[in-house]
């Protein structure tokens, strides 16, 4: 709840590049419906949050439910191809801001997304939501018009190394 509404505080200025759409603590149903209109709703950044292991893609809640249920890396994955074969989606960059995402994002990058900023090991939660902060402002203080990933990821990097957050 905290990391979605941080960043969706983050992006409410007038200049900002991006429109936010956060669904906190969301089902696994309402995930594969904002990935089916993705295409139609030029969704560029996908940001997911929360729990993962790396023999798991994300735990999520089960409908009616306070209880969770793991998604394979592989299942996951899938619902990043493209909608029409041969044809490319509209996701630029997926952030998996979870613990040892890094499996789930090497197969994204499998399927064709583009930039994937993921974790090796175990992160603090806190850690993890300072990193996307200021990997997202760095990403909307570009003023080109194209989106930088890889510029944005090293300058959080080494924001977060600087304030000893590693």
């Amino acid at each position: 709840d905290k990391e979605a509404e941080t960043l969706m505080l983050g992006f409410q200025h007038p200049r900002s590049l991006f429109e936010v759409d956060a669904h906190a603590k969301p089902t696994l149903e309402i995930f594969d419906d904002c990935m089916y209109g993705s295409r139609d709703q030029n969704v560029r950044v996908v940001h997911l949050a929360g729990h993962s292991t790396s023999r798991c893609g994300f735990a999520w809640r089960k409908e009616g439910s306070t209880e969770y249920q793991e998604v394979s890396i592989l299942d996951f994955a899938r619902r990043f191809r493209p909608e029409v074969p041969h044809k490319g989606g509209t996701v630029e960059c997926v952030v998996l801001n979870a613990c040892e995402s890094e499996e789930m994002g090497k197969k994204l990058l499998e399927y064709g997304v583009p930039h994937v900023v993921c974790w090796r090991s175990e992160v603090r939660d806190v850690t993890a939501m300072k990193f996307s902060e200021i990997f997202y402002k760095a990403l909307d203080r570009q003023s080109d018009g194209r989106r930088d990933y890889r510029r944005a990821f090293e300058q959080a990097e080494v924001r977060l190394s600087r304030q000893g957050a590693g």
